[in-house]
């Protein structure tokens, strides 16, 4: 029987990783078939000790691997080079792997043949504010993928990007183009718990965005589809609409600004948040399809929240351009 390397990047995981590490103990797999192996990408918490205590427990074969922080993608590639197994599954240190996962990935890898897999991503709450996120929904993401290390022995992520967007997407593609389209495996399920993001969060995350610059200069309109939908690029294939209407606001907030006009200044801001309100802060919350209950707090969080979302994705599309120069705004 061939054997499933399982490989989890962990950063400041303390607080998740235990239910991460315990789906993986209760599989319905042979637990002499499979490792686990946790590269800790230079957590400043308390994730060694904790993954410590489950290797003394010795329910499975559990590894623990560390590096400087460098990005998922790096302790991933980490773990592939130290990987004993025929086929490598990832999933991240938040996620609860349902109890048949690693026996769906066998079946559809072995028994099927097929080369790379990426299964379905749910949630255990309904995601219904932007300050509240998850990837539920989506596939074709790191928390969800394995591959057969036979056919793809040579495959890395690659050392282009930093943060944690963009990477899984470019090694899928670039899987694609070795001649593997990766299937889509609905059985082979993951439970990804939402994440509720502070001022520190969505800078981390927004940040990432620099690297939606790297493939679109890299695989052109192939990835447009990747982007959300209001930041996709569109007037000449480079910038989204949204780009163009808050660097007009800049411009011109900068100029009664400089000027000195204050209460057109203020005017002018709260003109934008009127606008953004009605046609893109209406369509999310307002236009309720679950007719959930939102409380008035709720909503306030929920504009603020996109207001300040919006014009940090701009600023590090910006930053991302110049970097890397190619313009996507």
């Amino acid at each position: 029987m061939k054997k499933i390397t399982v490989i989890i990047p962990a950063y400041n995981a303390f607080q998740t990783i235990s239910k991460t590490i315990e789906s993986l103990e209760n599989q319905d797999f042979d637990k002499d078939k499979f490792e686990v192996i946790i590269v800790d990408d230079g957590s400043r918490d308390n994730t060694k000790s904790i993954v410590d205590n489950f290797i003394k427990r010795e329910k499975i074969n559990l590894r623990y691997l560390s590096q400087e922080n460098r990005g998922p993608g790096f302790a991933r590639n980490l773990g592939m080079e130290n990987a004993v197994g025929e086929i490598i599954a990832f999933t991240d240190a938040d996620c609860i792997a349902d109890r048949d996962w690693l026996s769906v990935i066998y079946k559809k890898i072995i028994n099927d043949g097929e080369v790379v897999i990426c299964g379905e991503t749910y949630t255990d709450d309904v995601v219904l504010f932007p300050w509240k996120m998850s990837p539920a929904g989506q596939n074709g993401i790191g928390a969800n993928i394995a591959i057969d290390f036979r056919e793809l022995n040579d495959i890395r992520f690659s050392d282009k990007f930093r943060g944690f967007l963009g990477q899984d997407t470019d090694f899928l593609l670039r899987i694609n183009e070795k001649g593997y389209p990766y299937k889509y495996v609905q059985e082979m399920k993951i439970m990804h718990p939402v994440n509720v993001y502070n001022l520190k969060k969505i800078i981390c995350r927004c940040s990432s965005r620099k690297n939606e610059v790297i493939l679109r200069k890299i695989y052109g309109k192939k990835v447009s589809s990747s982007f959300s939908f209001i930041f996709r690029p569109m007037i000449f294939d480079r910038i989204s609409p949204m780009t163009l209407i808050l660097i007009s606001l800049w411009i011109s907030l900068a100029i009664l600004v400089i000027e000195g006009v204050i209460y057109e200044t203020v005017v002018a801001a709260l003109v934008f948040i009127l606008l953004f309100f009605v046609f893109f802060y209406k369509f999310l919350i307002l236009n309720n399809p679950k007719k959930i209950p939102i409380s008035f707090y709720d909503k306030i969080k929920t504009l603020l929240f996109l207001v300040v979302h919006v014009h940090l994705i701009v600023f590090y599309r910006l930053v991302g351009s110049v970097k890397f120069r190619y313009l996507l705004l």
